[in-house]
């Protein structure tokens, strides 16, 4: 089900329009904005409702971390460049 949403779901818009909102030297760094809109979707689709339960299982399933655009050797925190 990832794989049939991802080609539809652009968010390339998205850093631009928070950037404001976010402080880059200030306190700890934040998940990524469009890895973590990104997961909303995909514990939806995987019926994972709950953040923490969720970010457990970004660090296993390969379809999540393929989806929100972690690479397979990163934490799940830092996303791909």
């Amino acid at each position: 089900m990832l794989a049939r949403v991802d080609p539809v779901l652009d968010l390339s818009w998205l850093r631009e329009e928070v950037t404001d909102c976010y402080c880059g030297n200030d306190g700890r760094p934040s998940i990524d904005q469009e890895a973590a809109v990104r997961l909303m979707p995909a514990g939806l689709l995987t019926w994972i409702v709950h953040g923490r339960k969720l970010m457990r299982e970004v660090q296993v399933n390969i379809a999540i971390r393929w989806f929100a655009g972690y690479a397979f050797t990163s934490r799940y925190r830092n996303i791909q460049a």
